[in-house]
């Protein structure tokens, strides 16, 4: 059910005016040249919830409407410093370069803390050397074949 309010709020909402309220928000929050100590990323998913899984199950069709929503906030005070949403299933670590310049620009991070989906060396390389942030990501277990 949240997940179709999501939909239909994101449809009906242009992302210039969520824009517009997280900068404001930051701006009431911190002064001009302050920076961000901790900002954390994260990702989750949700499926429609348009029909049951047994009208689905007896029709023998499966509706597969999908929204990925990533987001980061300021660890210390909650606040959301930018956002990506998009109507597929993709993965987490391709949201994160939208959402690392996207924080950038709105207020500078001294820290990103990610969790194991976004271990890439692209984000390391964006955070340290155009950001001149640190990323905190635990090591994912790569497998050896």
């Amino acid at each position: 059910m949240f997940s179709i309010k999501l939909q239909k709020f994101v449809t009906r909402t242009y992302s210039v005016v969520l824009d517009t309220i997280f900068k404001k928000t930051l701006d009431r929050l911190y002064k001009n040249r302050d920076s961000i100590d901790i900002t954390a990323i994260d990702s989750t998913g949700f499926t429609s919830g348009y029909c049951s899984n047994y009208y689905s199950w007896r029709i023998k069709k499966w509706r597969r409407s999908y929204v990925k929503t990533s987001i980061s906030v300021v660890v210390s005070k909650f606040v959301i410093t930018g956002y990506k949403i998009s109507g597929k299933s993709v993965h987490d670590a391709k949201h994160a370069k939208t959402l690392l310049s996207q924080c950038h620009r709105n207020r500078r991070s001294i820290y990103y803390v990610m969790d194991k989906a976004y271990d890439f060396e692209n984000i390391h390389e964006l955070a340290r050397g155009k950001l001149g942030s640190i990323a905190i990501v635990p090591l994912r277990k790569r497998e050896r074949k």
